[in-house]
């Protein structure tokens, strides 16, 4: 769920990609875990990898502090950065869903619907709700165009993350979200995003899904095929 409590074992893979042989088989990267105040927690080092992948295994202590934790891998000169989410999850008693109405979310897309429920069918009426969305690059395809290219090889896109919602539920358990969604850097093409939703109870424990569908920055899109 893309969230682990303190005392969880953290599995983290890096994979390099070293096209020019730039960097030694053996040359060493460096992994470094931060808590949410800054703090380096733990570090390891590896010279060998499969692949270009190297697996790095930590783990919190149980009574370590909840919040945003920092991944930080340096290699070579470059440092690569990952959010970790450290939090004292409890299994969820809400159902949550939320609906944009189409299999592709575009960036003209006017309204979606978050709704909750008790796991006993209870309607979830008034409770607080959150929703954070990490968009990440994806590929562009469509049907009957085998073979097109539609994404744009020029352009690099590294993930965001940002807010589209944070409110109360209705009587109903219902809440419309208005996705103002924001691309810092033009895209090469269609988009992933990743939608992480937090429904909380009166008491501060909170329920949590994930949810994944397409997103489109652009209205048209045109492909080539040599």
């Amino acid at each position: 769920r893309g969230v682990w409590r303190p005392g969880d074992s953290l599995f983290v893979a890096f994979m390099l990609e070293d096209k020019n042989k730039v960097i030694p088989a053996t040359h060493p990267v460096v992994m470094e875990l931060y808590t949410p105040e800054n703090q380096l927690f733990l570090r390891k080092v590896k010279t060998n990898s499969v692949n270009g992948l190297y697996d790095f295994r930590m783990k919190t202590d149980p009574e370590s502090p909840t919040g945003n934790w920092l991944a930080k891998v340096k290699v070579g000169g470059s440092t690569f950065t990952k959010s970790i989410k450290i939090e004292a999850i409890k299994p969820n008693r809400l159902k949550i869903n939320l609906d944009f109405g189409s299999e592709i979310l575009r960036a003209n897309n006017k309204t979606g619907e978050l709704s909750v429920k008790w796991l006993h069918g209870a309607t979830a009426k008034g409770l607080k709700a959150d929703i954070e969305m990490t968009l990440v690059k994806g590929s562009t395809q469509f049907k009957g165009f085998d073979g097109y290219s539609f994404d744009d090889p020029s352009k690099e896109f590294e993930s965001e993350e940002q807010n589209i919602f944070e409110g109360r539920l209705n009587q109903e358990g219902i809440a419309t979200v208005y996705p103002k969604i924001k691309v810092k850097k033009s895209a090469p093409g269609m988009l992933k995003a990743q939608f992480k939703t937090r429904a909380f109870e009166a008491g501060g424990d909170f329920s949590i899904d994930s949810y994944v569908m397409k997103y489109s920055p652009f209205d048209g899109y045109v492909g080539v095929k040599i």
